[in-house]
């Protein structure tokens, strides 16, 4: 596997002001980033185990919701755990130790509509099987974003966020007379808002968390140049 992407979307239900801002403030565990027009939104990335933090600047932290990786497993085809055993681990129980290197901010645009986001993206090895890597995008203006067939409702201050994993070496691992072979990739996200979640009409695609917080999820993925 080359390449394989994830994507879901946070909307912050928050006012507006007057203020352009783009600013950018980094140490050796964290960076935050704001949008660009109007919104204070608010990115804070812990550099050791990749835990990151979406909030609105003027309400504090405390009123965000909080994403966190806890765990990565590769599986066979009937859904089993393989290379667990081996002197190459295909698995992460936890990211509480794993360090991600943090990149710049940089202003970028999207979609077909090139709606103005600060990008800030981190990453880090997964052992020596591949690299995983988190893009998270605080729009500066309002628009439509996402998969094909499945494009969401964009509001100024909205944070879009992608999970990649790339350069994948499977495995073909030796358990006693059998062999593993890996097909599969489980990554376990939770994401914890104010309140309890709840699902928003009949998909579970789509969650409230919380404080005017809403959580929208794809179940697509972009897998070596195509979507699926």
């Amino acid at each position: 596997m080359k390449l394989l992407t994830l994507a879901g979307l946070v909307s912050i239900a928050a006012a507006t002001n007057n203020t352009a801002v783009n600013d950018t403030t980094s140490a050796a565990n964290s960076t935050t980033t704001t949008t660009t027009v109007l919104t204070r939104t608010m990115v804070d990335v812990q550099g050791k185990s990749g835990k990151f933090t979406i909030y609105d600047e003027r309400s504090g932290k405390g009123s965000g919701i909080q994403v966190t990786m806890d765990a990565l497993r590769e599986l066979d085809a009937e859904g089993n755990a393989v290379g667990a055993s081996g002197s190459t681990k295909h698995s992460i129980n936890t990211f509480a130790a794993q360090d991600f290197t943090i990149a710049d901010a940089e202003d970028v645009l999207m979609g077909d509509e090139n709606l103005t986001a600060v990008k800030v993206s981190f990453s880090s090895p997964i052992s020596t099987i591949g690299r995983i890597r988190v893009d998270t995008y605080a729009l500066g203006q309002s628009g439509k974003l996402g998969p094909p067939g499945e494009t969401w409702e964009m509001s100024a201050g909205d944070l879009k966020w992608n999970i990649e994993l790339s350069e994948w070496n499977w495995c073909g691992c030796s358990k006693g007379k059998d062999t593993e072979e890996g097909a599969f990739v489980d990554l376990d996200i939770s994401v914890k808002g104010l309140g309890d979640a709840e699902t928003k009409g009949d998909s579970n695609k789509s969650l409230a968390l919380g404080g005017g917080v809403t959580l929208e999820l794809s179940n697509q993925v972009f897998s070596d140049g195509s979507w699926v």
